[in-house]
């Protein structure tokens, strides 16, 4: 049974938590809040639940995510830069041109979610999925795969220099002008009709 206390549904319910200033929010739930341009540095959120809520243009560098579920909520031009996720789902979210560079995302899902120009460079995944996601144009350079699977995505023109894809399995996305050098392309796995959106790497012409 949910906790009143524990809900969180207005502005003034949410400046009344942040103002406390911990450095640790368990057991939250987050209805419909703005966060948007907020300033939230090395906060803890644990097995908390985010409805709808706004994070454009937020600052979350080093936060820390654990079992919290983020539903419907959208992270469009926040910097998240440095955080640490583990056990985490983002359903159904939006983060246009998000910046999550140099994270960390353990058991951590992607479903549904509108991630275009969002910036993953030198970040760790592991046990991590993408589902269903548009990734179109993101950057996920010098990235660590681990475990790491993509289904059913757009990566139209998403970068993945120095990133190693051996054993990834891109057979069921869209990778049209994706941006990846053949060496780290080595060893993927593709459907034998993406052939014709690798052609532009392997630098031939198909008749």
């Amino acid at each position: 049974m949910e906790q009143e206390d524990k809900i969180i549904a207005s502005a003034e319910q949410l400046e009344s938590l942040l103002g406390t200033e911990e450095d640790l929010y368990e057991g939250y739930i987050f209805r419909e809040v703005d966060f948007n341009g907020m300033v939230l540095p090395r906060t803890e959120f644990s097995h908390c639940c985010f409805h709808k809520c706004k994070f454009c243009n937020a600052r979350l560098e080093r936060c820390f995510f654990v079992d919290t579920v983020f539903e419907k909520c959208d992270f469009s031009n926040s910097l998240a830069g440095f955080c640490s996720l583990q056990r985490v789902i983002f359903a159904s979210c939006k983060m246009l041109g998000a910046d999550w560079s140099d994270g960390v995302f353990r058991n951590t899902c992607f479903q549904d979610t509108v991630a275009r120009y969002s910036n993953f460079t030198h970040s760790k995944f592991e046990d991590t999925c993408f589902s269903q996601c548009d990734l179109t144009e993101a950057v996920l350079e010098q990235c660590v795969l681990k475990r790491f699977r993509l289904q059913e995505s757009m990566l139209t023109g998403a970068a993945f220099f120095r990133t190693i894809l051996k054993d990834i399995d891109l057979s069921t996305c869209n990778i049209a002008r994706i941006r990846v050098n053949l060496a780290d392309l080595k060893g993927a796995m593709v459907d034998a009709s993406q052939v014709f959106d690798l052609a532009a790497l392997l630098e031939v012409r198909i008749k």
